[in-house]
């Protein structure tokens, strides 16, 4: 190889290593699940966005939701666990992300041996 094609296939692999690193970080920062309760709820009604009127139909629901069993709707006083919104699922794309950057980091190490 001559040296301009080592440092057009060196920086290729360097700057693929680089954003598979950043795709990853990404990645991770997002692996949380999201509770869905009544939080999301008030969350709502807050919005500045929504008409008022929606708004306040929201709030009115959360608060007969969260006044115990003589609640209209039976209050959220009960024991089954609550359910996610949004369950984190992109843990096997951080695995194969992975799996490409280690692919790059020896494709780009090969590289710099053989320009040694």
């Amino acid at each position: 190889k001559d040296h301009e094609a080592y440092l057009v296939e060196s920086t290729d692999f360097a700057e693929s290593v680089d954003a598979l690193d950043r795709a990853i970080q990404i990645l991770k920062r997002e692996d949380y699940d999201r509770p869905g309760s009544a939080d999301s709820l008030l969350q709502l009604a807050k919005n500045d966005r929504m008409p008022a009127k929606v708004r306040s139909i929201v709030a009115a629901f959360v608060g007969m939701a969260g006044e115990g069993k003589d609640s209209p709707l039976g209050g959220m006083d009960y024991s089954a666990p609550e359910a996610n919104a949004y369950e984190f699922q992109s843990g096997s794309i951080i695995e194969l992300l992975k799996r490409l950057q280690d692919d790059f980091r020896s494709k780009l190490a090969e590289s710099q041996k053989a320009e040694m």
